[in-house]
């Protein structure tokens, strides 16, 4: 099984799905012009421990509830939203597929 992520704003829309094995670690830049936002984002991906986690250096994390963590780990069902300074906003869930 792969995880997806679906990155979406209300312009844009992309579908990344992470490597079950071998890369350790994954970049995914969300293009300013395509999701409408002030300026790009770059979304850093690892896996630790078997899980890849998510990590931004140029935008707020925040998931429901008000949380503002510092990474987020990609399971089945995550939903969480990255916010630039300027107050763009995308949102990314990630799913597990089992025949991507």
């Amino acid at each position: 099984m792969s995880m997806v992520l679906s990155i979406y704003s209300q312009k844009g829309f992309r579908e990344v799905t992470l490597p079950e094995r071998g890369q350790q670690a994954l970049e995914v830049l969300i293009e300013r012009e395509l999701f409408a936002l002030d300026q790009d984002l770059t979304l850093s991906l690892a896996q630790e421990d078997g899980l890849w986690v998510l990590r931004t250096q140029d935008g707020l994390l925040s998931m429901s509830g008000g949380e503002r963590p510092v990474s987020v780990a990609i399971t089945d069902g995550a939903h969480f939203q990255v916010e630039t300074p300027q107050g763009g906003r995308i949102t990314v869930i990630s799913f597990e597929q089992t025949n991507p």
